[in-house]
């Protein structure tokens, strides 16, 4: 559509630039040749002089006042269409995100590699740089980094455990259970931190707590070279919110699973002593 509707704004354009050229050429023909063949007094010479130069300005005028402000709007129009494309792209591929957690939660059964997994969804997804999954530790009131994606895939480097009385952003955000959001990382950052965040060409930093009926999970956290939008930053609350969900009900089934084995062990071990016993007493 806007390839089609182009072509006839610039055949006229093309057209009305022969037309001022043509104009432009007879006027000057006139003031040239004319004058040697026509008297100076002649009113024909003048008529034909002032009809010339009516016409080159009348095309000016439409060259002017129509033709360049249409295509300003054309430009306008075609630069507002792409951002629109842009912004419904990122909309189809925020919404993606939690359809493929969802999807893999059900066809891995590790914790920790599914945790992973999402790191490396949320981080393609918004083409962030890193992203980063802590499980908070209730007998050490610590946040252990459980999955890392993008710039640093090690989960035990200096932030690998995190305590939670600590002054770090991820501390913060698990004491308080409050997202915390900056796309001016670099003023944000704390001191020992600036160098680093300027080497890696960071922008943006999101943080959110993971948190099921205000019980601390953890924590979700997401670097960007580029700022988050408000339709980024309120979507990933929600993924969020969808982790927490996920992991609490993965923990029950592991325990649950857990209590089993243990139980048909000790089952198995009873069942051993009985047959020793009863062996004995033949």
């Amino acid at each position: 559509m806007a390839v089609g509707a182009s072509l006839p704004l610039r055949s006229m354009k093309w057209t009305l630039l022969l037309l001022l050229l043509i104009v432009a050429a007879t006027e000057l023909g006139i003031m040239l040749v004319l004058p040697a063949i026509v008297p100076a007094d002649n009113a024909v010479l003048m008529a034909w002089a002032d009809v010339g130069l009516l016409g080159v300005l009348s095309i000016g005028c439409i060259w002017l006042l129509v033709l360049r402000p249409l295509r300003r709007v054309k430009e306008a129009t075609a630069e507002n269409h792409r951002r629109s494309e842009d912004v419904l792209a990122r909309q189809i591929s925020l919404t993606a995100i939690p359809t493929e957690i969802v999807t893999a939660a059900a066809n891995i059964p590790c914790m920790t590699q599914m945790l992973q997994i999402c790191s490396e969804v949320i981080l393609n997804r918004l083409d962030a740089v890193l992203t980063r999954i802590w499980l908070f530790d209730d007998a050490t009131e610590e946040l252990e980094l459980k999955a890392s994606a993008g710039l640093y895939t090690c989960c035990d480097d200096q932030y690998g455990r995190v305590a939670l009385g600590s002054a770090s952003k991820i501390a913060v955000i698990a004491r308080t259970q409050r997202a915390l959001l900056t796309n001016d990382l670099h003023g944000d950052a704390a001191p020992e931190n600036k160098e680093w965040v300027q080497e890696a060409g960071l922008t943006s930093f999101a943080g959110y707590p993971i948190v099921l009926d205000e019980h601390l999970i953890g924590v979700l956290a997401i670097c960007s070279r580029e700022p988050l939008s408000p339709v980024v930053v309120n979507h990933m609350a929600t993924v969020a919110d969808l982790m927490a969900s996920w992991i609490t009900r993965r923990r029950a089934v592991e325990q649950l699973r857990e209590s089993r084995a243990n139980l048909e062990e000790a089952v198995t071990a009873r069942t051993a002593d009985l047959e020793r016993v009863t062996a004995a007493e033949h």
